[in-house]
C-alpha cells in the first residue's frame, strides 16, 4: 500500500469515529430495564403536548434500547425520523447534565425548547431549567461528553 492511500484510509477511519452515528452509538439512553424513558412515548410530547405511557406492542428498538409508543401511528412517526423526537442528553436530566452528571429523569418532568425535548429529574428541577434554558443547554452541551465518559467508566 502506498503512503497516500494509507493516509487516506487513516483519515476515513478517524472521520468515522467522529461521525454523528459513531457519537450517537456512544451516547447512553436513559433506559431503566432496557426500555427508554420508563416506556413513555417520546412522540406524544410533540403531538399530544403531554407525556403518555407507551405500550410494549408498539415498541421499536433503536440505539440499543426499546422505545414504546402509545399508538402505531406514533411508532411510525418515530421510525421515519427518530432524531426529531429523541430527547436531549439521551433522556437524562437536562439540568444534571448541565452540571456534569447523568442523572435519572422523570417522564412527567419535561419541556420542549426550540423543538427539542428535555427531561429533568422532577418538576421542581424542570421549573429551574425553564428559568434559563438557553444557558442550561449551552452548559449541558459543553459538559455532556465528559459526563458520558464518566458513565462508560462505571
Amino acid at each position: 500500500m502506498d503512503f497516500a492511500r494509507g493516509i487516506s484510509l487513516l483519515i476515513i477511519f478517524i472521520s468515522s469515529l467522529l461521525s454523528p452515528a459513531a457519537i450517537a452509538a456512544k451516547e447512553p439512553v436513559y433506559s431503566p430495564g432496557g426500555v427508554a424513558l420508563h416506556g413513555y412515548d417520546v412522540v406524544a410530547y410533540f403531538v399530544d403536548q403531554k407525556p403518555l405511557p407507551g405500550k410494549p406492542e408498539h415498541a421499536y428498538r433503536w440505539r440499543g434500547v426499546d422505545w414504546h409508543f402509545s399508538s402505531q401511528e406514533h411508532r411510525d412517526l418515530f421510525i421515519r425520523s427518530p432524531e426529531s423526537y429523541q430527547p436531549m442528553f439521551g433522556g437524562f436530566c437536562g439540568l444534571g447534565v448541565a452540571h456534569g452528571a447523568l442523572v435519572p429523569s422523570d417522564p412527567q418532568a419535561w419541556s420542549i425548547h426550540n423543538g427539542q425535548l428535555v427531561l429533568n429529574q422532577n418538576q421542581q428541577v424542570t421549573e429551574t431549567w425553564r428559568y434559563n434554558p438557553d444557558i442550561n443547554i449551552e452548559r449541558g452541551l459543553a459538559a455532556y461528553s465528559s459526563a458520558i465518559d464518566r458513565y462508560h467508566q462505571w
